[in-house]
């Protein structure tokens, strides 16, 4: 007996140990498949360090500030090493003269270190090129409009992480507003084939709400594979490698909640702050600049060059070594309309870009004008959107009340439900197309980052 019971124990304890090991190899990978909650401030913040096209826009503010620091090395002193040696077979050849002294003396006929030294090291510097000077203050302009080529670029990438954002929680919104509908249908269905068996209810009318049912899960289901998508694409826009449905977790109270007593027009002088208008007025400057830098080309350019040369083996009675300095002048005479032609096309390149940037001007604000009352109709038809769906609700509870007291019918029932299901799509819809002209207003005006994440962290990040 007690045998028996020492077995029965050892089989009990080894399925226990079994099932601990099945359990202890389980729940350690689905706690590390438990996404993690951000909100839309965290998935901006996160995606701009991480996100290809501010990273791209980044190196090429830094490529644009290289730029500017190559073209003032050209004022900066220069110093290069030069070694020349080779073979002559005129080497040994040389002249006896008779220098101004009467003395005799011999020198090498050789070309070779003629004219430079076996090994040389010089030293120039310019002193005046006008031209430069034009140069490099278009460089400094031009990364000034890297820089906020990469701002722009940021509020694109912060404009494409809150849509991914919004339309992910959407897309949850909507998974539930499907499993509700099918709970729903499921028990419209059960009520229907339980009154069509009392003789209450029509054949048809049973067959419709099957069908209304079937309906419901297919939607219930798609909606959940449009879950795992948009969470995969909010990874994709955040910079995060991760497999469909391992994406971070959203918390829709971070979005914002717009109503239209909560709307304000953005005012005008934010409109030519946009980071694109900016680098188009600067692209003005930029062939301003490129103007005053052609005209200077008329100009002398003075360059001062120092150095010393040894010319290495022994050149009979020729001096072994060599320092020297000296100033070189190059004065433009006739340059075959080269400045002339180069002016007149700089002038052009101010005159397009000044169209390009009055031109786009008007269309921003034209722009921000539609999108203002866009927000404040949306935010509106939001608000009906939202009172309809409860209605709708209201009506599909009472149209079940009356089912049940044998007062209403399965179709008013079933009608019920596909209004109200259809009322709380269009709610959810109208509230994520809200933020989502919310959000392209703010982007058209560079104001996005600011509004999402604060001012202190996105004047961190620029």
């Amino acid at each position: 007996m007690n045998a028996a019971r020492s077995d029965g124990g050892s089989v009990s304890a080894v399925l226990l140990l079994a099932a601990l090991a099945l359990l202890g190899g389980a729940v350690p990978e689905r706690v590390r498949a438990a996404p993690e909650r951000m909100t839309l401030a965290d998935a901006v913040a996160s995606g701009l360090d991480r996100n290809s096209g501010a990273r791209i826009a980044r190196l090429e503010s830094d490529a644009a500030r290289n730029a500017v620091g190559e073209t003032r090395a050209t004022y900066l002193p220069q110093v290069s090493v030069a070694t020349f040696a080779g073979y002559s077979n005129r080497f040994d050849e040389k002249l006896q003269a008779i220098d101004r002294n009467g003395v005799e003396r011999e020198y090498g006929l050789a070309t070779i270190s003629a004219d430079e030294g076996w090994f040389n090291v010089y030293v120039d510097q310019l002193l005046f090129d006008l031209s430069q000077v034009r140069l490099i203050e278009r460089e400094q302009l031009a990364a000034e409009a890297a820089q906020l080529a990469e701002r722009h670029e940021r509020e694109e990438a912060a404009y494409e992480i809150t849509r991914s954002y919004a339309e992910l929680v959407r897309l949850e919104r909507l998974a539930e507003v499907a499993d509700r509908t099918t709970a729903d249908a499921e028990w419209l269905h059960n009520q229907a084939r339980v009154l069509s068996q009392a003789g209450r209810a029509l054949s048809l009318e049973r067959e419709q709400v099957a069908l209304y049912l079937d309906e419901a899960r297919l939607e219930a289901r798609t909606t959940r594979d449009r879950v795992l998508a948009g969470r995969a694409a909010l990874s994709e826009a955040i910079g995060r490698d991760e497999a469909d449905g391992e994406g971070p977790d959203v918390v829709p109270e971070s979005l914002p909640r717009l109503t239209p007593d909560h709307l304000e027009e953005p005012p005008a002088a934010a409109i030519e702050d946009a980071p694109d208008l900016k680098v188009l007025a600067l692209r003005r400057r930029m062939e301003e600049a490129s103007v005053a830098s052609a005209r200077a080309l008329r100009f002398p350019k003075v360059r001062l060059r120092g150095g010393y040369s040894h010319y290495g083996i022994k050149r009979f009675d020729n001096f072994p070594d060599e320092t020297f300095v000296g100033v070189a002048m190059d004065v433009p005479v006739f340059d075959g309309l080269r400045s002339q032609n180069a002016v007149q096309g700089a002038h052009r390149s101010v005159e397009i870009a000044g169209l390009r940037y009055r031109t786009a001007l008007a269309q921003r604000r034209r722009e921000l004008k539609e999108l203002t009352a866009r927000l404040a109709e949306q935010s509106e038809r939001s608000v009906l959107a939202e009172r309809w769906a409860e209605t709708a609700q209201e009506r599909q509870r009472l149209a079940d009340l009356r089912l049940r007291a044998d007062r209403g019918s399965v179709g008013d029932a079933l009608a019920a439900r596909q209004d109200a299901a259809r009322r709380m799509r269009e709610a959810v819809g109208s509230r994520f197309d809200t933020v989502d002209v919310w959000a392209v207003l703010h982007a058209r005006t560079g104001s996005l980052t600011r509004a999402v994440v604060g001012e202190r962290v996105a004047a961190a990040a620029d």
